[in-house]
């Protein structure tokens, strides 16, 4: 399901475009270490012309050459950090919806074994009817049947509703029955996530990972400012053909040439500060990046520990819901409680039921949440590359 959404998503088509055209921009760049072959026509009047064609070598240019291929590089680095964010968030999304479909199954479960119930206290309740009960009590718990066929109603809704954003993303229809209801991620996301253990994990995050990125280019734009006004060193091969009024002159030669700016007031030397400024706030935007991704890291964990905490608390709740709902049926049937009693038993049981099957797939949210956060979600699931296994 994952692969076929991943292979029909238009957002990771284009970032995977965009991801070709970086390679193609990376190699521009690397024929820059070639020749240069110019040439030129120059008319300057009707018996005067000149033809020159000039293969020119850059023998050495301070670095400017191999820094503009580093940054290109880098900006390919970026595209493909872009690409592996965008797999990310369609994985998270598609596994989100998978969740919610399973969630919404486990209530329907549910709700299908508490309509039962109150279906046999209803046929107790008209049974009683006269005798023991009045006529009001058997209203109280058609009331409730109808409250959960409501509520059965809107969960199968959001069934129908995570198949249909799942088959929209997939492009075809998808039998989710062959998936465990609920679905079993805890075999992708076994591990501890406390804090001290995630902390390691932090520099893989996308977003720290850009902001390094973003560090090297402005290491680099600050070394190619440097190199700006120095002069550079190229060795030409020129072969010229002039003609005039007394005949054509043909010339070949080899010749080193020291080439430098002349500038326009001072320029070069203001642009080296410029780009000192420019790494210095990269590296404030690499701190910032860090501390946000931690603190995201940070209150997911906390949410994961306060679900986790939860959970003994509320299969206690159900526990006791279940035992009142026994108990109560017990006094029911000597007098001691009437219907309303055991209808509002069952309710408390039920809420109790589908409190623990939201607490359930919460935790498997926050889960995917945190993996997607850091980067590791595609690997944690076995997809790589290109996004097809």
């Amino acid at each position: 399901m994952v692969e076929a959404a991943l292979r029909k998503s238009p957002q990771l088509e284009a970032a995977r475009s965009r991801l070709s055209q970086q390679q193609v921009e990376q190699e521009i760049a690397r024929d820059a270490r070639w020749p240069t072959l110019s040439g030129f026509v120059e008319q300057t009047s009707a018996s005067e012309s000149r033809l020159q064609f000039r293969l020119s070598q850059t023998l050495y240019d301070w670095g400017v050459t191999s820094g503009q291929i580093d940054l290109a590089d880098i900006e390919a680095n970026k595209v493909e950090l872009e690409f592996e964010q965008v797999r990310e968030e369609e994985i998270e999304a598609i596994l989100e919806l998978a969740l919610d479909w399973s969630s919404a199954g486990e209530s329907i479960k549910v709700l299908n074994a508490h309509l039962l119930r109150l279906q046999n206290l209803k046929d107790l309740a008209s049974s009683r009817v006269g005798s023991v009960i009045d006529r009001g009590e058997l209203s109280r718990v058609r009331a409730a049947i109808a409250g959960a066929q409501i509520e059965l109603s809107a969960a199968e809704y959001r069934v129908q509703d995570a198949l249909d954003q799942i088959r929209e993303r997939v492009g075809r229809n998808m039998n989710l029955n062959y998936l465990d209801r609920p679905l079993n991620f805890n075999q992708w996301f076994a591990d501890d996530i406390s804090m001290s253990r995630m902390s390691k994990l932090l520099p893989s995050a996308p977003a720290v990972r850009e902001a390094d990125l973003g560090i090297l280019e402005a290491q680099i734009e600050k070394k190619l400012a440097r190199s700006e006004w120095r002069p550079r060193v190229s060795l030409d091969a020129i072969a010229e053909r002039t003609e005039d009024r007394f005949g054509a002159d043909t010339d070949r030669r080899i010749a080193l040439r020291i080439e430098s700016p002349i500038f326009q007031g001072l320029s070069a030397f203001k642009r080296p500060e410029s780009a000192e400024y420019a790494l210095s706030a990269a590296i404030k935007r690499r701190d910032l990046s860090l501390s946000e991704v931690r603190l995201t890291v940070l209150r997911l964990i906390h949410s994961a520990n306060l679900q986790s905490n939860r959970a003994p608390l509320i299969n206690q709740q159900i526990q006791a819901a279940r035992s009142t709902v026994k108990l109560y049926t017990q006094q029911f049937r000597i007098g001691r409680r009437d219907m309303s009693d055991l209808v509002g038993a069952e309710s408390e049981r039920l809420s109790a039921e589908l409190s623990a099957i939201d607490l359930e797939f919460e935790q498997l949210k926050i889960k995917l949440q945190l993996y997607s956060t850091l980067g590791l979600l595609a690997r944690k699931i076995g997809q790589k590359g290109e996004g097809v296994s």
